[in-house]
């Protein structure tokens, strides 16, 4: 009985969520031939020169297995020894505790890193939706994402890759008013993101931006993801001090700052100038013909006439974070954030377009 109990349970599940399970397949089908074909006849694993740092990463755990008081290069007391860190000590454990080769351990985070960004996807939509065929629709948009060079995306299962995961589940709790245990969740991902890439202190400020509009969208919420958000920069504060030249150097702590720390962003703003690198990754895309200016602001239209506010929010923030970054180093880096909101922001305005031709449809008839 309790065996056809369980049986009866799962199809009335697979029943309910069939289309959304359906999309869950057909993004991993999709990301892992992605993955295959990246390494696909390689004697050596693609971007060489990046990829044997992160292999090097991996491989200096069993180098060093006194992870903590390692007196080599990758030593705490350095920069080196701080980057990455979630990142080179789980897959460094991988690698000692398995016997599989550094490169090996590598290699397999490109098969197993979608399986882990497409829950973290699944838990960051049901906040915009609980629909199933609405949550397919976003599913099967992202699926379609790959991402560039500059800025990786959802191809190239590096730090940033992992770190992008760690925000987006930070990002859900934020989101959620329901949320269970919010600040354990939110030291939980603020530790891991933090020491697995430096990008994930800069994308802190758009949960910044996202509150302060929400003020404004969502004002019922808005104290309540206040309160989320002050808990949130300061376990960030005290992650983010190993990386600081100024904040190690008042504490007296003997560690090498990081070379891409906030404060070394703002002394080097006038050196270099991102917005010609966003331009060519992001708007010559969007805005690629007069087409594309009528297909994004028709969107945007569509989402507000709709009051879709809560996504709109999220959009606009990504947005305000990509439109400063620009100005500051490295600042293309930023699209990883923005390119994936802009493909909801699509899979959106096509889900409104079938209810809207479907409520007109209905009252014609």
């Amino acid at each position: 009985m309790k065996l056809q109990r369980d049986t009866s349970f799962y199809q009335k599940c697979i029943k309910k969520y069939r289309w959304t399970i359906g999309a869950c397949l057909f993004f991993i089908i999709l990301k892992i031939s992605t993955a295959f074909l990246l390494w696909d006849g390689r004697l050596i694993p693609p971007v060489p020169t990046d990829s044997f740092i992160y292999i090097g990463h991996i491989a200096s755990v069993a180098q060093c297995p006194t992870l903590f008081f390692c007196q080599d290069s990758y030593s705490l007391q350095s920069f080196k020894g701080l980057e990455h860190f979630t990142y080179r000590v789980i897959l460094g454990m991988l690698h000692l505790i398995t016997g599989l080769s550094a490169l090996s351990v590598y290699k397999l985070t490109f098969f197993i890193g979608p399986f882990l960004l497409l829950f973290s996807i699944y838990i960051f939509l049901r906040n915009f939706t609980k629909n199933d065929k609405e949550l397919a629709i976003l599913i099967i948009f992202l699926a379609l994402f790959t991402g560039g060079g500059g800025y990786h995306g959802f191809y190239w299962v590096v730090p940033s890759y992992f770190a992008f995961i760690f925000f987006l589940l930070l990002y859900s709790v934020l989101l959620n008013d329901q949320e269970r245990r919010p600040f354990l969740k939110i030291t939980l991902y603020v530790v891991l993101g933090g020491f697995t890439h430096n990008i994930f202190f800069y994308l802190l400020s758009i949960l910044g931006f996202h509150t302060v509009l929400s003020y404004f969208l969502e004002r019922k919420s808005f104290f309540t993801k206040l309160k989320k958000l002050t808990f949130t920069f300061l376990v960030s504060i005290i992650c983010y001090v190993p990386f600081s030249p100024f904040l190690s150097k008042i504490l007296g702590l003997p560690i090498s700052s990081s070379p891409y720390a906030l404060e070394s962003f703002f002394i080097n703003a006038d050196e270099f100038k991102s917005l010609s690198s966003v331009y060519l990754d992001y708007y010559q895309w969007i805005f690629f013909h007069w087409f594309g200016y009528i297909l994004f602001f028709s969107t945007l239209f569509l989402l507000i006439y709709n009051k879709q506010f809560r996504f709109l929010s999220v959009f606009a923030s990504s947005f305000l974070f990509v439109t400063i970054a620009s100005f500051f180093p490295h600042g293309e880096r930023s699209l990883i954030i923005l390119w994936p909101m802009t493909f909801i922001l699509f899979a959106f305005g096509f889900i409104l377009i079938q209810k809207n031709i479907l409520s007109y449809f209905k009252k014609v008839s």
